[in-house]
């Protein structure tokens, strides 16, 4: 029980949560161009995680790819150019309702 504790306020440590937030940050820009996903952007940004503690390296890499299927959805609904396969459903139907000026939330 003591090392749950552990991981868990390691985790939420000032720099792990600046890590994660910076990360998927990334991971939101890379995921909006088309033709970028969240394999690819692990792959190019993992010479970043070499100098890294191994914590913080896999949040950093877990946030690039959760912010690149984020991103792949923004182009997706705005521009009608999915560019994962996962975003290729939102395309489908988001983009239009974005021309009829319903893509947003509320």
């Amino acid at each position: 029980m003591s090392g749950m504790i552990n991981i868990i306020t390691s985790a939420f440590t000032p720099v792990s949560l600046l890590t994660a937030f910076g990360a998927t940050l990334i991971g939101i820009i890379l995921g909006s161009i088309p033709g970028l996903n969240g394999g690819i952007g692990i792959a190019v940004m993992m010479p970043f995680t070499y100098g890294m503690p191994p914590m913080l390296g896999l949040l950093f890499l877990g946030g690039i790819y959760m912010g690149s299927g984020y991103g792949g959805a923004i182009t997706a609904v705005l521009i009608n150019c999915p560019g994962t396969s996962n975003a290729a459903c939102t395309a489908m139907e988001g983009y239009p309702l974005a021309k009829q000026g319903r893509g947003k939330s509320s």
